[in-house]
């Protein structure tokens, strides 16, 4: 019982915390392109968010979280993993990721059209599409807003080694540029495994 109480105690703190967070005035974005949570039912969360709770130790509250999963999930389910103090952050998009410009849920337009230069925003990457996953990234390359607006970018770049042949042919060489060049660019990007 006292453990129980130790977490309430804990859950109130760290929800008066979040309510309190100022971020000067700069909108914080995660976007989860392959949010998928499969794995992690048996879990209380799942690598993404694991990673958005490290920017919370270092005061960095994400305000929108927008989750894009192509593989369909009961609502309940997704909800009931994501942690309660991340709820009002987090919006589950429940469709797989559109590489039209075009469509209404791309996610570069998403991000042209409701955030600035200045916000902080952070894109994972990880959709094992690498077509989809490579024009995605051709965009944003070729796309100095995108490329204004995308603060670090996480990928998990499949790349030809032998465990992975045949099902992925991109050269570790090539996949090395591709991060150097975003870095040249002015986006902070790691590979996310």
């Amino acid at each position: 019982q006292q453990q129980q109480q130790r977490q309430q105690l804990q859950q109130r703190q760290q929800e008066q915390s979040l309510s309190n967070h100022d971020n000067g005035g700069v909108r914080t974005v995660f976007v989860d392109l392959g949010a998928s949570l499969n794995f992690a039912f048996h879990r209380s969360d799942t690598p993404a968010l694991d990673l958005i709770q490290l920017y919370q130790k270092f005061g960095i509250y994400f305000d929108h979280i927008y989750a894009y999963e192509a593989q369909h999930q009961p609502p309940a389910k997704v909800f009931q993993a994501v942690p309660e103090h991340l709820l009002a952050s987090y919006h589950w998009i429940n469709v797989g990721v559109q590489v039209s410009p075009h469509h209404k849920l791309h996610p570069w337009k998403l991000l042209a059209r409701h955030y600035r230069p200045g916000d902080f925003v952070v894109v994972k990457l990880d959709i094992d599409t690498t077509e989809i996953e490579l024009a995605l990234i051709d965009q944003l390359l070729r796309n100095q807003t995108l490329l204004d607006l995308v603060d670090v970018f996480y990928f998990e770049h499949h790349v030809s080694f032998e465990e992975l042949l045949p099902t992925y042919t991109e050269s570790a060489q090539k996949s090395l540029q591709l991060f150097t060049e975003l870095r040249r660019r002015g986006v902070a990007a790691h590979y996310w495994v």
